[in-house]
């Protein structure tokens, strides 16, 4: 029974899987903030942008 709980022990601790999973859970939710800080850093500045870019001479 000893050696069966052993192997089983063993086997969990190879298995990262999940801990793959949760480094890319992180990466994808400070990128996130990273697009919300600057969204809120720089969105009057986009707001005033937009307009121009869209009304330019070549794109009409």
């Amino acid at each position: 029974m000893i050696t069966l709980l052993r192997d089983a022990a063993g086997r969990m601790s190879q298995h990262d899987g999940g801990a793959t999973a949760i480094e890319y859970g992180l990466v994808c939710t400070f990128v996130a903030l990273a697009i919300l800080v600057g969204l809120q850093s720089f969105g009057s500045t986009l707001t005033e942008v937009f307009p121009k870019v869209v009304s330019f001479p070549i794109l009409e």
